[in-house]
């Protein structure tokens, strides 16, 4: 699976990348799920590089949230991934919205117009 930099042929400095290691559910919180948090800071990375103005970025950013929530029913992990964040959980128990997701992210920022 390909990540929103590669299919948007957008480099990320690995910074950028160890900067994401705590979004999902905030730390394992539970708190707002990584990909919703991951796609708002790439829409901002994205835009920014396509000379979008900041104030469109952010009215995009509303918009991917509102839709996520409408079609998986919430931003949070917590009700997202009810059962936490445990180690005997099985591998890749977040795949199948991870590629909806995905693909919700990819429509949206292919719709913005650059």
């Amino acid at each position: 699976m390909k990540i929103l930099s590669e299919v948007f042929e957008t480099p990320l400095d690995e910074q950028v990348i160890s900067s994401a290691i705590g979004l999902p559910g905030a730390g394992k919180h539970g708190a707002l799920c990584g990909l919703v948090s991951g796609t708002l800071m790439f829409s901002g990375i994205w835009g920014r590089r396509n000379s979008i103005p900041d104030t469109e970025i952010s009215v995009y950013c509303q918009r991917f949230s509102t839709a996520f929530e409408t079609r998986f029913g919430s931003l949070q992990c917590s009700v997202l991934r009810p059962q936490g964040f445990h180690p005997d959980n099985p591998s890749h128990l977040c795949e199948p919205i991870t590629c909806q997701a995905l693909e919700l992210s990819i429509a949206f920022l292919t719709n913005v117009t650059p």
